[in-house]
């Protein structure tokens, strides 16, 4: 007998945890009567439990586990004969605690763009940018790399693209709590000179949110804090010695409008970054990442008004990855959208507000010479449908859409002999899938938000589709975070717009806050324990 599915703290994909008290848990392959669990931090042992005599798939031993760690664990368990099992192992990455910090908040822009409340007051989108440091491996010793943001980032290791985390750091009420990340980089990294590359983008900290398509809710300009440790020495930090630069491929950027990609771009104007103080108390460790999940081939469509449309054949949250060759300067512009109009034409209408700038949805990309494959980094997308406005000759296979959302696994499965209740379980799955990114939200193009009604009337019918309880665990401490000074909770968290001191609209109102008592009672009917929440 063997265990399976993982977790620790409840999470089976974790990209920086914090230290202190861990809870591991499984899922046994028979009747198990007891189990061994043993630990390691930096290599070195730190626990052994002996034999359990215990029919529980958790424990939490008595020990603290230490910051800035790479941990394994393994456990093995008995049957009812006795027999000791094989042994299963898992990992995970402990984050400094805030008085570990050596590394320094930096700013990679030299100028600021100037204050706009909405995305139509004339100013154009602002530029990503890109960061970049070189550092030296000697060849011997475990790589952790610690990471946040005001903004988007996305890390390249010797140019390889740093997986794990879709929309690092992910929205947060940022005064109160902003995640930090923590990675295992030592398979990416090479002896000698290495270079880390991270790009920067405007996310909820200064993107477009929320139905009124605000801007810069937290401030104008972007941050990045990041620091790199080798077997605990710490090798390299973001500091005055970095350098920056906004003339990459990625351009515009925005949450809800989209992004332009000239992939022609050779960045050449690097120059230095200032320092900022914005210290550590809001710094947590990450509850739960968001993950690239399926994928969907394209049939290409002709409408009867003659435009070309790809039909992924499934409505998702996610983004179009690009597979194609080029001679180099072709545009390709995708517009995403849900339904076609009643004749068949394509169409985005049924998810703007017309009182407010239009959430575009739109990817500009420029081709180079040869293979170009791209996809969207700083946004994310509700669509089935995408307009493409090409000058290529394309056939639909250089496109695949990706489903996006929080790492989580599918529990509740249902089929039956009539093919139209088979598909409203699953609208009713994808729909969920679509709206549990981050934090459960009411859509995922014109508004992303959390509203507590939403959340509250679907948390039963998420925690038995999925393992969602991660999830809701931190939407109540969302929640909790952005409670007023008064007592009064607001309505949506994290709140639309940036920090909110007093009451507004619905804050307060019976069928939303009291999602703060209901959706912990639905969590703690599954699991009968909500003391992680911390209430």
């Amino acid at each position: 007998m063997i265990a399976t599915n993982l977790k620790v703290n409840r999470l089976a994909s974790t990209v920086g945890i914090s230290s202190g008290k861990v809870t591991f848990s499984w899922l046994p392959t028979g009747v198990q009567t007891g189990f061994i669990v043993a630990i390691k931090a930096n290599g070195k042992p730190i626990f052994e439990s002996g034999i359990i005599r215990s029919e529980n798939y958790s424990y939490t031993p008595d020990i603290l586990i230490p910051s800035r760690s790479y941990v394994e664990w393994k456990v093995s368990l008995i049957d009812d004969m006795g027999v000791i099992g094989e042994e299963v192992k898992s990992t995970f990455v402990t984050v400094p605690n805030k008085n570990e910090w050596k590394a320094k908040w930096i700013d990679p822009e030299l100028i600021h763009p100037k204050y706009c409340r909405r995305a139509d007051e004339g100013l154009p989108l602002n530029k990503a940018s890109y960061l970049k440091k070189e550092f030296v491996y000697y060849g011997d010793g475990r790589a952790l790399l610690f990471a946040t943001a005001h903004g988007i980032y996305n890390i390249y290791i010797n140019g390889i693209a740093l997986d794990g985390y879709f929309l690092a750091p992910g929205s947060s009420y940022y005064t109160e709590r902003l995640q930090v990340q923590g990675y295992d980089i030592t398979s990416l990294l090479t002896v000698g000179t290495n270079e880390i590359i991270f790009t920067l983008g405007e996310g909820w900290w200064r993107g477009s949110t929320g139905w009124h398509m605000f801007r810069y809710c937290y401030g104008t300009s972007l941050s990045l804090l990041s620091q790199l440790e080798i077997d605990g020495k710490i090798i390299a930090v973001t500091d005055e010695s970095w350098v920056a630069s906004q003339s990459g491929p990625l351009q515009e950027n925005d949450t809800m409008r989209g992004e332009s990609y000239n992939a022609q771009n050779v960045i050449s104007d690097w120059h230095k970054v200032s320092v900022e103080d914005f210290g550590y108390d809001n710094l947590v460790a990450t509850e739960l990442p968001v993950t690239a999940h399926e994928r969907f081939k394209a049939k290409l469509i002709t409408t009867p008004n003659g435009q070309k449309v790809l039909d992924f054949g499934q409505n998702i949250a996610g983004y179009v990855q690009i597979d194609i060759e080029a001679v180099g300067g072709e545009h390709i512009r995708l517009t995403h959208g849900e339904v076609l109009d009643a004749e068949g034409n394509f169409q985005n209408d049924n998810f703007q507000n017309k009182e407010t700038p239009l959430c575009r949805q739109i990817i500009d990309y420029i081709c180079k010479k040869g293979r170009n494959v791209y996809h969207q980094t700083k946004c994310y997308f509700g669509f089935r449908y995408v307009l493409i406005e090409t000058d290529m000759d394309i056939t639909g296979e250089e496109f695949t859409s990706v489903a996006v959302y929080s790492d989580m696994k599918q529990t509740s499965f249902f089929e039956c002999g009539v093919s139209d209740v088979n598909r409203l379980f699953l609208n009713t799955l994808f729909s969920m899938k679509s709206n549990f990114v981050d934090v459960p939200t009411d859509c995922p193009h014109r508004e992303k938000l959390g509203f507590t009604g939403d959340a509250q009337v679907f948390a039963e019918t998420a925690l038995y589709l999925m393992d969602s309880y991660p999830v809701l665990r931190r939407y109540m401490k969302e929640l909790i975070s952005c409670q007023c000074e008064n007592g009064c909770l607001l309505y949506v968290a994290p709140p639309q717009g940036g920090p909110q001191p007093e009451p507004m609209g619905m804050d307060g109102s019976a069928g939303w806050c009291n999602a703060i008592t209901i959706i912990p009672d639905m969590m703690h009917r599954f699991v009968n324990d909500i003391s992680d929440i911390n209430l």
